[in-house]
């Protein structure tokens, strides 16, 4: 006989009511009664390897991970000799310490002074920034930590600080690469993503991010879209040159070689013939964002002009 289930709506209006006590509260917490109400108690709403924001802040069982938190500020501050911890702190206390505070639910119960919240908001915000900029130029990595379970804990809504402050981290971070600098919001949609949208594209930005864990939420329901493509040329449109030009060398290298040798009688083969070049530039288009095909077709034709220069002189 099957279970009736039943459950009381006016709990779900008591919870969503502690999630988000107030419209300023964006950072939210899950309530005591929600996760008493689950099986695996806090397992799945608190964070295993590292703390971000004050939620879980001085946790013990955390805080092996601020060692690396601390690596990641100063690989961030030696980017260039202008970043600095104080620039940080005094951007941050004069523009957003206040109204930061405001955006977590019950900051008081977390028990944490101001100077600390300062502190934790730079920490943290320079590490999260840190990763966005590793993630892209391809040098994200965590020796002895499962990659992905940190991301899980990233993606926690218990485990957030504002959008607000990595932007003004990152505006307030001068890089070496100036003239390749993309904005943050395209390189968390590309980290968020993990590499699925390309960096060359342009997003349209979208000004009410509250944090990390808030975009991808908005990522997953296509709020986030692409521009209009940049009039400038990708790299994978180079890629897609060099291969037409290698695969039109190829199709005069053949119909020059062996056309003319094939009996006028056999129609079929001719066919073939003059349609197989065709068929790999269709195949070779599809897969034209592909690193992999790019390089495998480029051994291949320099393989085949040595043949051809062989033949020639031979």
């Amino acid at each position: 006989m099957a279970t009736e289930l039943r459950f009381d709506v006016s709990d779900i209006t008591d919870w969503s009511s502690l999630l988000r006590p107030n419209p300023n509260v964006n950072m939210c917490k899950i309530p005591a009664e929600l996760v008493e109400a689950n099986d695996n108690s806090d397992r799945n709403y608190a964070p295993k390897y590292i703390s971000i924001g004050p939620y879980h802040y001085g946790k013990e069982v955390l805080r092996s991970m601020q060692k690396v938190k601390l690596q990641y500020l100063n690989d961030l501050l030696v980017r260039n000799n202008n970043n600095t911890i104080e620039r940080y702190m005094e951007i941050i206390k004069e523009v957003y310490l206040s109204s930061e505070k405001n955006k977590y639910c019950d900051f008081d119960a977390c028990g944490i002074s101001d100077d600390t919240f300062l502190k934790m908001l730079v920490l943290d915000g320079c590490f999260l920034v840190e990763i966005l900029l590793k993630h892209n130029d391809g040098s994200l990595t965590f020796p002895g930590i499962d990659i992905h379970k940190l991301n899980h804990d990233l993606m926690l809504i218990e485990n957030q600080v504002p959008f607000s402050i990595l932007k003004l981290i990152y505006q307030n971070t001068d890089l070496v690469e100036q003239d390749q600098r993309f904005s943050l919001f395209v390189l968390a949609i590309n980290y968020l993503h993990n590499g699925e949208k390309s960096i060359d594209g342009v997003y349209k930005e979208v000004g009410n991010v509250d944090h990390l864990l808030h975009l991808l939420y908005m990522c997953r329901l296509n709020r986030v879209q692409l521009k209009n493509a940049p009039s400038r040329m990708k790299p994978w449109l180079y890629r897609l040159l060099y291969i037409l030009v290698a695969t039109l060398f190829l199709v005069i290298f053949f119909t020059d070689r062996y056309y003319r040798e094939v009996p006028k009688h056999d129609l079929w083969k001719k066919i073939l013939l003059l349609s197989t070049p065709s068929l790999i530039i269709i195949i070779i288009i599809i897969l034209r964002e592909s690193g992999i095909i790019y390089y495998l077709w480029q051994r291949i034709f320099f393989c085949l002009s040595e043949f051809y220069i062989l033949l020639s002189f031979g």
